[in-house]
């Protein structure tokens, strides 16, 4: 890059060298020149009024001081040698000026005639004359330096004004570059910037970048800095590793491609309009390899957004479709009179979910009540759904819940928070309606190829899943199994405890009781089926070990779920849901009350382990490390308890470390 710019501008770097040469020879000439002249001719001068003086003093016949005049009137006339006893000595040349050699010959004939008064006469005119020669001399000398002068300043002028010229014509070289850079960026539908080998983020960026980034994110400073406000600390490390190797060069460029840890980096941007968008950037950085000295890196910032919910809609698509066979699959082992039941106690719960959202009362308490109610609806659901294995309305559940989860972190809550909801409670109503439409197909296939297993004048609606379900099951008595709904619900129980298991890999089996205690009371049978559900979840997901766990605890490798049903002698119906799990892990729930700060930790430690029965009951506690589609928002144990008051019920908790948890439940048979 020096060498480059030396031969851009050798011409002018000559010409200012041969410029500042030149001054420096004729201001050290001319200086060494003039300051000898000035000596010489100062002392010249000063010696012929020195005679001027003494011949006032002495007179005209002193012979010593004529020889002296007589000397120095020859060495002006003639040239020679002038001494002076006090310093240096000069070489006079003769004099030119014609005035001045006369009244010097005038002086010298006065000498020679001995014509004194004359020669004082004479010498006294040639005193004046020589002053007037000294002060033109001077004047001369003073022209001459002004010359000089002005010829160092018209050069200077010059060299500054080829100078300025070329600058010019660089600044608009520049310039002209400049723009079509800017132009260039501009029109850059990616950000770009550079970055050096400090890792700084350089001033020019295309204008993409403050697009993509929007208005709350400065894209400056250290690169690092900037970074570490969309990855975790662990990527970030990474990233400075990537680059330190990307600087050092040592790697092929491919291979560096391949090993780039900023891929669909998400930030969110607010925009001018003070919308706020989230965007997912990939970033590429390129190292001029033909330039190994270089020290800086090309950073390159692609919005990916659209491809990436692109994949995700596609990917999203994939799984509906995938999980719409599963279900399609699954209805044809679900009994009619349990698959309508289900689809009917759906429509309830959505449409009760619809009315509770289509409320008005807006204010930031009511919205938070809503969103509770809502949620305890939803998981009640996502349990029966599960109960049944219909799976895609399961996890549409889900994640209405989670969305609902989304929702309340935000402290400013109103109305259009809320909205989303509905979107999602359509797309569920949605899926009921797949699941009728479904069923109604099967029922016409069967009716057109099975006809005579259809009653005459059934209709082929939702009512004829029976005529799938016998000819799968290939049992003429089910007609019979399906007027019992004991077997129903033990069936769905046991489907419900299948799918978690499966989901939290683990091995369960369910012994489950007789439904059959509840006659025509249909309303208490709910309830306790309702209980059931979550009690059978909440053992398998918090209860049951990981098989590998409990071989090394010496128990089985598949854990045990019973559901106990039976009347007592006051006619009271009682419900025992038990598990041979790790039990309530009493000091995992003193530890998290304290942290949760419900009590303080110093309560805590005083607290027993009846004490702390009742804070697992409280909405929203949950000991789960994460959250899945089965544990981990603390909502099941809570509906257990709504249910248990609704039906003026009991609930007793016992638990032994390692070994068990026995929730024993005990309602009227008579709801108040």
């Amino acid at each position: 890059m020096f060498k480059n710019r030396l031969f851009r501008y050798l011409d002018l770097i000559i010409l200012i060298i041969v410029l500042i040469v030149f001054v420096i020879v004729v201001v050290i000439a001319n200086g060494v020149r003039d300051r000898q002249v000035l000596q010489r001719d100062n002392y010249s001068a000063a010696v012929t009024q020195n005679y001027g003086q003494l011949l006032e003093s002495l007179g005209p016949r002193n012979e010593q001081l004529r020889a002296d005049i007589q000397s120095h009137l020859k060495l002006i006339r003639n040239g020679g040698q002038l001494s002076n006893p006090y310093g240096p000595s000069w070489t006079v040349p003769a004099t030119e000026n014609t005035q001045l050699v006369d009244a010097v010959i005038e002086v010298q004939q006065s000498l020679g005639r001995q014509d004194f008064e004359y020669f004082a006469t004479s010498y006294e005119k040639f005193v004046g004359l020589s002053a007037k020669v000294s002060s033109q001399a001077m004047q001369r000398l003073e022209r001459r330096q002004y010359v000089t002068a002005s010829i160092i300043i018209v050069g200077f002028l010059g060299v500054l004004g080829i100078l300025f010229f070329r600058l010019g014509r660089a600044d608009d070289a520049t310039q002209q570059i400049t723009t079509e850079n800017n132009h260039i960026l501009a029109a850059m539908e990616d950000g770009l910037f550079l970055i050096d080998e400090e890792f700084q983020i350089g001033q020019q960026k295309s204008a993409a970048v403050q697009h993509i980034f929007g208005t709350n994110i400065q894209v400056e400073g250290g690169f690092f800095d900037f970074l570490s406000r969309f990855v975790s600390r662990e990527e970030l490390l990474v990233s400075k590793e990537y680059l330190e190797l990307l600087f050092a060069g040592r790697v092929k460029p491919k291979l560096m491609a391949d090993l780039n840890p900023l891929k669909e980096v998400v930030a969110a941007a607010v925009q001018k309009s003070g919308l706020v968008t989230k965007r997912f950037l990939d970033f590429s950085f390129t190292r001029d390899d033909q330039d190994r000295k270089s020290k800086r890196v090309l950073v390159t910032i692609s919005d990916v957004t659209k491809e990436v919910l692109l994949r995700r809609e596609l990917e999203s698509t994939k799984e509906m479709q995938k999980e719409r066979m599963s279900m399609l699959l699954s209805l044809l082992h679900i009994e009619n009179a349990e698959l309508n039941g289900f689809l009917d106690h759906s429509d309830d719960v959505l449409n009760e979910i619809n009315d509770i959202l289509a409320d008005e009362n807006a204010n930031h308490r009511a919205i938070v009540d809503k969103l509770a109610k809502i949620y305890q609806l939803a998981h009640k659901l996502k349990g029966d759904a599960g109960a049944v294995w219909i799976g895609l309305l399961e996890s549409s559940i889900h994640r209405f819940e989670e969305s609902i989860e989304d929702i309340k972190k935000n402290p400013y809550l109103d109305g259009r928070n809320i909205l989303p909801l509905t979107v999602q409670l359509k797309d569920m109503i949605s899926e009921i309606d797949l699941v009728r439409s479904l069923v109604v197909q099967m029922n016409l296939i069967a009716a057109a190829h099975f006809p005579a297993a259809v009653s005459p004048g059934v209709e082929a609606d939702s009512r004829a899943t029976t005529v799938i379900a016998e000819l799968v099951t290939d049992q003429p008595d089910m007609q019979a199994d399906k007027q019992d709904g004991s077997q129903d619900i033990r069936k769905r129980l046991s489907t419900l405890a299948q799918g978690v298991a499966k989901r939290e890999g683990k091995e369960v089996q369910l012994d489950c009781s007789s439904f059959d205690l509840f006659g025509e009371n249909s309303e208490l049978q709910d309830a306790i089926y309702s209980i059931s559900v979550q009690l059978v979840r909440n053992s398998i997901t918090h209860g049951i070990e990981l098989p590998e766990r409990r071989k090394r605890a010496g128990k089985s490798r598949r854990g045990h779920v019973s559901v106990l049903l039976s009347k007592m002698d006051d006619g009271r119906v009682q419900l025992i849901v038990r598990d041979d799990g790790a039990g309530l892990q009493f000091d995992r729930i003193r530890q998290h009350v304290a942290e949760q700060g419900i009590v303080d930790k110093i309560e805590a430690e005083s607290l027993g382990s009846k004490d702390l029965l009742p804070f697992i009951f409280i909405p929203g506690f949950s000991l789960s490390q994460g959250v899945g589609i089965d544990a981990g928002r603390g909502v099941g144990l809570d509906i257990v308890k709504s249910q248990v008051k609704k039906c003026s019920g009991t609930i007793a908790v016992k638990s032994a470390d390692t070994k068990y948890s026995q929730f024993t439940i005990t309602v009227p048979t008579v709801l108040v």
